[in-house]
């Protein structure tokens, strides 16, 4: 019987090197993807972030737990890695177009849509369009990641000396998600940026003197963001 047998594929290209696993469902009387079965799948239980749940019903309670992060199903650590925030600092989580976002010093990471515990590829054999998004930083002047705001349908990131967007103006996917610069000013990073509106508050320093600035979107395709 080829039950519970796993095979592996390996399909190359000029750059990368992609494997794929399948393994023989006997209830299915399929073969279906199925993950490394030598390399680690699971994240480490003691590391995961902690959550907090709030149930407001009649007798209000609350509960701490681990996050109940997903186990990788398909592929391999080289097909299907770890996301970015795993061994980093998470600075920031928001939520954004069904996806929990993460945010560590130089990476974004988008969950799965409507999986909000879910950082792996549902398969290595097709992209579909509501996997998990992963970006880090190229550009090593920019500081390291310290907030992430919602901000009219988009992703407002901020670091010690500048201010980049991912747009969500439509669907985000794994294809069209990036990140990009908008705006080059020194905030106070100690004060946490305020969506007000239309507009995100920073607080700056001048010194001994204090203030703060607006970033505003425009409206106008012909003008930049700015602040």
């Amino acid at each position: 019987s080829v039950n519970g047998h796993t095979l592996r594929g390996t399909k190359e290209s000029a750059t990368t090197e992609n494997d794929s696993f399948i393994i023989y469902n006997e209830a299915l009387k399929s073969w279906v993807e199925a993950t490394d079965p030598e390399s680690r799948f699971r994240f480490k239980d003691d590391t995961l972030p902690v959550l907090l749940e709030l149930n407001y019903n009649a007798a209000y309670s609350s509960a701490l737990s681990r996050m109940p992060m997903k186990a990788r199903l398909v592929g391999s650590e080289d097909s299907n890695p770890f996301p970015s925030f795993v061994s980093k600092k998470i600075t920031n989580i928001v939520g954004i177009q069904s996806r929990l976002t993460i945010l560590t010093d130089n990476s974004i990471v988008l969950s799965e849509v409507n999986d909000p515990f879910n950082f792996f590829k549902q398969s290595v054999l097709v992209d579909l369009m509501d996997d998990v998004i992963d970006l880090e930083s190229t550009d090593g002047g920019l500081g390291r990641f310290k907030y992430v705001n919602t901000h009219n349908r988009d992703l407002l990131i901020t670091t010690d000396n500048a201010q980049l967007k991912m747009s969500g103006s439509n669907p985000l996917t794994p294809t069209n998600a990036s990140i990009y610069t908008v705006a080059r000013h020194t905030v106070e990073t100690t004060i946490a940026p305020v969506a007000y509106g239309a507009d995100v508050l920073y607080a700056i320093d001048y010194g001994g003197s204090s203030g703060i600035i607006k970033y505003s979107a425009s409206d106008s395709s012909n003008e930049k963001d700015h602040i």
